[in-house]
């Protein structure tokens, strides 16, 4: 499981098309019931009744996650429901209007 993309800068209100992206990159299903989604300051999102398909994506928007992304120098961290950390994504410096971070080869590159 890890954090494929997040859109930290949309054109227009952030909160209008910010958006987190999970990836099961897994051959298993997985019940992420209880994961938790952290930004760079603490605030926590807890996923619930989510059960992501082999290879699946879940999007999160802003209006699921209140989440506000920083448009310069952010992190964030995904936990399963034990509190391990699973995954991390972070860039430093100003995120780029309108482009996502996606993960590449394991670096976050703008799209």
């Amino acid at each position: 499981m890890l954090i494929n993309e997040f859109f930290p800068n949309p054109v227009g209100k952030d909160t209008d098309g910010e958006f987190i992206e999970l990836f099961n990159n897994e051959n298993n299903a997985v019940n992420l019931t209880g994961w938790k989604l952290k930004d760079s300051s603490g605030k926590t999102f807890i996923i619930k009744n989510v059960n992501l398909e082999p290879f699946g994506y879940l999007v999160l928007d802003y209006k699921t996650t209140k989440i506000t992304l920083n448009n310069s120098t952010e992190t964030l961290s995904l936990f399963d429901s034990a509190g391990n950390l699973i995954d991390r994504a972070e860039f430093a410096g100003i995120a780029k209007s309108g482009q996502s971070l996606i993960k590449q080869d394991g670096v976050l590159v703008f799209t």
